[in-house]
């Protein structure tokens, strides 16, 4: 199971933002309780991180084309951008 250390660095990494290290300690918990003869929670565990890392995923792929669809109903095409970087040098 979590040792204090765990939780404390779980919470640590929540509140930096920094997902992948959250991942990591997750997963040294699950390794702990499976190691335990806590197989059923261990892979729940596991399970939930997957799941987190993939929709974590989804939403960064989805946040490039909200970007996208922003230009373009504005009347402006990605290289809008680059074009008004171009007037401004």
């Amino acid at each position: 199971m979590a040792t204090a250390d765990h939780v404390k660095a779980l919470i640590r990494s929540h509140a930096e933002g920094d997902d992948e290290r959250f991942y990591a300690i997750a997963m040294q918990v699950a390794a702990q309780a499976a190691r335990q003869g806590h197989t059923k929670f261990a892979q729940e565990l596991r399970n939930l991180v997957d799941q987190a890392k993939l929709r974590a995923k989804a939403e960064l792929r989805g946040s490039g084309r909200s970007l996208f669809r922003l230009f373009s109903r504005a009347g402006n095409s990605p290289g809008f951008l680059a074009r008004l970087s171009r007037k401004a040098a």
